[in-house]
């Protein structure tokens, strides 16, 4: 039995924001401090026997606002046969507030905000041959000081919420019926608890491709679906809005010869077929039926 080398991936990043602030409706100006960290990162990949996969990973990050931040991540993957897989992952995660978030737009901003610090793990199982793709997962989401929009501008809020816990669980499933068709479906479903806010409880999306290639010369369309269910305008399932539902349609045509650059390709974008009325904020209509026409063209 072959056993893989260990991979070792290192790196290093750096960021820095500055600016300045100004109100040109009350004329109050405002120079806000300098957001700036480094992080060293690490990244190890170990196949110990065939069918196992394992990855670790560290990133140790200094902020000047928040001094030093110690993140994580694991990760495991086993093959119990061809194709058939189990898999899961942990990993802490940390967001500093933006310049934006903390200042911009007026009066939306928080100067107050503290940064967020999350735990995310998931675990799931897959399937994938020739024709079917198949997979499934479970997640739970725990976030401390969560940075959260609510509402719309001007009276829109940018808040930490203390404490959220989300459980969820998705799947995917593709079919490749042939060269010329192929059919996607996933879907999403989690308990968000009392923050319900712009936190649906469900969403679907499918897409339908059908593609011809003869020659130079290529043909295809996507028919898409989205449904999104359990959306809210208040917390604790208060203000309920109706389900989305929306289809898109897409068109194009492309010709290039096997040995030129030349490529041209015509599209068309036609979204809401049906011309539903739908929105996921309140009051905020989405557009109806609408068209969109483009050429791509590469050399």
């Amino acid at each position: 039995m072959c056993v893989a080398i260990p991979e070792l991936l290192l790196g290093i990043n750096a960021e820095r924001a500055s600016g300045d602030i100004e109100n040109r409706i009350t004329d109050e100006r405002h120079n806000p401090e300098v957001l700036a960290d480094i992080s060293f990162y690490n990244q190890l990949t170990l196949k110990p026997i065939a069918p196992l996969t394992l990855v670790l990973g560290t990133r140790e990050l200094y902020s000047n606002q928040y001094e030093w931040v110690f993140l994580y991540k694991a990760g495991a993957r086993v093959t119990i046969v061809d194709g058939l897989f189990l898999r899961t992952r942990i990993a802490r995660n940390f967001r500093q507030p933006t310049i934006r978030e903390l200042y911009l737009p007026y009066p939306t901003a928080n100067p107050d905000l503290k940064p967020e610090y999350s735990l995310v793990w998931d675990f799931g199982a897959g399937w994938i041959s020739k024709y079917v793709e198949v997979s499934c997962s479970g997640y739970r989401t725990a976030a401390d000081d969560l940075i959260k929009y609510f509402g719309v501008w001007p009276s829109a809020e940018v808040v930490n919420i203390d404490r959220v816990v989300i459980w969820g669980v998705e799947g995917e499933i593709i079919l490749r019926m042939s060269e010329l068709v192929s059919l996607r479906f996933t879907a999403d479903f989690q308990d968000v608890g009392r923050y319900t806010r712009q936190n649906p409880d469900a969403k679907m999306n499918g897409t339908l491709d059908l593609g011809k290639k003869f020659g130079p010369h290529f043909v295809g369309g996507c028919l898409s679906v989205e449904w999104v269910h359990g959306l809210y305008m208040a917390d604790y399932e208060r203000q309920p809005l109706d389900d989305v539902l929306v289809f898109d349609l897409s068109l194009r045509y492309r010709y290039q010869e096997q040995d030129s650059k030349l490529m041209l390709e015509p599209y068309l974008f036609l979204r809401n077929i049906f011309d539903n009325q739908y929105a996921y904020i309140a009051g905020y209509t989405m557009p109806g039926f609408n068209l969109l026409l483009g050429l791509k063209v590469g050399v």
